[in-house]
């Protein structure tokens, strides 16, 4: 029996689209087998996922690090008790980082000084923070939005002093569901999400010292320096960000997982699933 050239067309057409589903899926699958295993338990809920998405790309580190075993901490007291196993180095009176990255960051340096150019943080807490610190900041954001949308007659008194009093997964979870059911916007100039402002508490990665704030993040000659020596932007929007990742070559983010998301000159890698 013979087929029509319209059929055989169809047929080519669904082996195709069948065959660019399964090499997408097993892309996808790449990045979740890269960090399989390094965490308690999968991320699994709605809100882990969306944390994994953001912040994920520093669990394809394999570079005689220590990371964390959870996505997100839910505490001060999980926080430490991580923390304290770290060994950690100074890069400055205020910066702390894990050994390797210090190491990384110190090889970044000198090469930028030997082509006349600086590597330096941005600030006080550029590196290792508290989970307080994270706190703070996440709040920085949610109360004065909250405020200014009860102002406005967005959302209810009630529903505001509701969410300043939840506990902090909770009070995560009701920021994200206005953003998306209200179409509201929670970052610092309530023109986007809160995560691309703020990481949500306990899950920023500089609770690792595997991050760091750079001051000459604008310069893409520091920038190509950096990634020599295995630092990478890895979370959107937050230009100054970079993430220890220990990888050299952009085949090597690619091949644990990660994808390329440029924006306005700047290139992040991101979880790829």
């Amino acid at each position: 029996m013979k087929y029509s050239s319209v059929k055989c067309l169809r047929l080519i057409c669904n082996l195709l689209f069948l065959l660019t589903v399964s090499v997408q899926a097993e892309t996808n699958n790449i990045f979740l087998n890269s960090v399989q295993g390094k965490f308690k338990h999968m991320p699994e809920s709605k809100l882990e996922q969306r944390l994994l998405k953001e912040y994920g790309s520093l669990w394809i580190n394999n570079n005689s690090v220590l990371l964390p075993n959870l996505l997100i901490f839910p505490s001060e007291t999980e926080t430490l008790n991580y923390q304290n196993k770290l060994k950690l180095a100074k890069f400055s009176s205020t910066c702390a980082l894990q050994e390797p990255a210090f190491k990384a960051l110190q090889k970044a340096q000198q090469i930028a000084q030997s082509q006349k150019l600086s590597v330096s943080q941005r600030g006080t807490d550029s590196c290792l923070r508290s989970y307080k610190t994270t706190q703070d900041l996440w709040l920085s954001r949610v109360k004065p939005n909250l405020d200014y949308y009860v102002q406005n007659g967005k959302i209810s008194t009630a529903t505001a002093n509701q969410i300043k009093n939840l506990k902090t997964p909770s009070q995560i979870e009701a920021i994200l569901k206005l953003e998306q059911e209200k179409n509201l916007s929670f970052d610092k100039y309530r023109q986007g999400s809160i995560l691309n402002s703020v990481a949500a508490p306990g899950s920023s990665q500089h609770l690792t010292g595997l991050a760091f704030d750079l001051a000459e993040f604008n310069n893409p000659q520091v920038r190509k320096i950096m990634n020599q020596c295995g630092w990478w932007q890895t979370v959107k929007n937050d230009l100054p960000h970079f993430t220890y990742l220990g990888l050299q070559y952009e085949s090597d983010l690619q091949k644990s997982g990660l994808k390329q998301f440029k924006q306005a000159g700047f290139t992040f890698w991101i979880p790829n699933f």
